[in-house]
């Protein structure tokens, strides 16, 4: 599955992908994640679970529940 999102929430909430996007890129290659051609493969993580990372960053609605937890049960998958 191919995701098109923000790269903002990921460098500011992980050390390995502020690292990985401040690498500097070849000038006969082309970046990462820049385009549908050059995605950023995780490899490991189930759609169905990055689905659920990403409603944190992109909820569809705001509502006076309790907010996930990036630290819940749900997304151990990510430890």
């Amino acid at each position: 599955t191919l995701y098109k999102v923000h790269r903002y929430f990921f460098i500011r909430d992980s050390p390995i992908f502020a690292a990985m996007f401040a690498l500097p890129v070849p000038d006969d290659e082309p970046a990462h994640g820049i385009s549908e051609d050059y995605p950023i493969a995780i490899d490991g993580v189930e759609g169905g679970d990055f689905d659920r990372l990403l409603s944190i960053f992109y909820p569809l609605s705001v509502s006076s529940s309790p907010p996930l937890s990036l630290y819940s049960p749900s997304f151990s998958f990510l430890l």
